[in-house]
């Protein structure tokens, strides 16, 4: 007798579901902990840092030449006879030859002239608000920024020049920050787009101003550049 007995099935079983247990426990702990970082960690890396910007946006192209229908002035369907003259036994009649079908030519607009001479990018700012998710579809027009949400501004660019801008670069400077967009759509003259860019850390009440640049690198030659910042004062709660 060595002092030892064999372990009877039922104690086998359970040691064996104690172990299970724990180590179901080990992988939701491990779980838990990869949601807690996902979702707390960069709340509070943004609250140590600078804040990020974020930028959406809907570009809407140049107008295209339009056509137009011109109708031509319909011939006259009224065509005078005397009356006929009887010059036997039998009389002659004569019948109103049938009117033309009226023609519409299609005139074609002139089109517009091939690009010349240099581009020229302005940008306004539009509108201030929030928004309520990260997209630019969620932004809320408002004087004043409510607890909780993420402070935004909306505009415009616009190429008013008469040549295509090439690849462009945009700046958005906010309090302690300037977040650089740098390889932005070529632009045709007189196109357009509208962005919303937003901040995403703005937990403290203050005012705070927005600023968009557009060609902030002077990389794009343009013929006026007296046009290429907007700014705007936005109120935190």
């Amino acid at each position: 007798m060595n002092g030892s007995q064999p372990i009877s099935p039922a104690r086998q079983a359970a040691v064996n579901g104690l172990a299970m247990v724990g180590f179901i426990a080990l992988v939701g702990a491990g779980v838990w902990l990869a949601i807690y970082s996902t979702r707390f960690v960069p709340t509070v890396v943004n609250g140590v840092g600078a804040a990020a910007v974020y930028l959406g946006s809907v570009l809407t192209p140049a107008p295209d030449s339009s056509l137009s229908v011109v109708p031509t002035p319909t011939a006259s369907t009224t065509i005078p006879f005397g009356t006929a003259t009887t010059t036997s036994a039998t009389t002659t009649q004569v019948s109103p030859a049938k009117p033309s079908k009226p023609s519409y030519p299609i005139v074609t607009a002139p089109a517009p002239p091939a690009p010349y001479g240099l581009p020229d990018l302005a940008v306004q700012i539009s509108a201030v608000g929030y928004v309520t998710c990260d997209s630019q579809q969620c932004f809320v027009p408002s004087a004043s920024v409510p607890s909780g949400y993420k402070p935004a501004v909306k505009f415009n660019v616009k190429n008013n020049g008469t040549n295509v801008t090439g690849i462009w670069n945009l700046n958005v400077s906010v309090p302690g920050q300037d977040q650089k967009f740098d390889n932005l759509e070529s632009m045709l003259p007189g196109a357009e787009a509208t962005y919303v860019a937003w901040v995403t850390d703005a937990r403290t009440a203050s005012t705070q101003t927005i600023a968009v640049t557009v060609n902030y690198d002077g990389s794009v030659t343009e013929s006026n550049t007296g046009n290429n910042t907007s700014s705007a004062n936005v109120q935190v709660l």
